[in-house]
């Protein structure tokens, strides 16, 4: 074998490794989302023996219910695009100068961070109120 061919072989295994681990990531990402909302469903548990406001039982509901949603179709998504990759990398062309795909991490960042914000004036109005 070359060295070329070796050092070739070696970069495709490479990929494939990184490819493998960003997707692991992926895939733990979504069960902590996963794992948030359905926390949150066992903390309206606890609001509804305490009284807590009907409004603020149904916010905590839906945020827990879009959590687990964003955490199962970041992992559809992931799972998606690492097929994508992979398909790439064995048919040796480049990825990132074949593919139109948009950054997921940021799209995902981007919807957890509105969330995040929409929970902290929802909560700021409450504490108004």
């Amino acid at each position: 074998m070359k060295y070329d061919d070796i050092k070739k072989e070696l970069e495709k295994f490479n990929s494939r490794e990184a490819a493998e681990q960003t997707i692991l990531s992926w895939i733990q990402m979504g069960l902590a989302l996963i794992g948030l909302g359905f926390g949150l469903a066992s903390i309206v548990a606890v609001m509804k023996m305490d009284h807590a406001s009907y409004t603020m039982v149904l916010t905590v509901k839906i945020f827990g219910k879009i959590l687990i949603a964003v955490g199962f179709f970041s992992m559809v998504l992931a799972l998606w695009q690492h097929r994508k990759k992979i398909g790439y990398i064995k048919e040796e062309k480049s990825y990132y100068a074949n593919s139109h795909s948009h950054n997921l991490s940021f799209y995902i960042g981007i919807i957890i961070s509105l969330l995040g914000l929409l929970a902290f004036f929802i909560i700021l109005i409450h504490m108004m109120l």
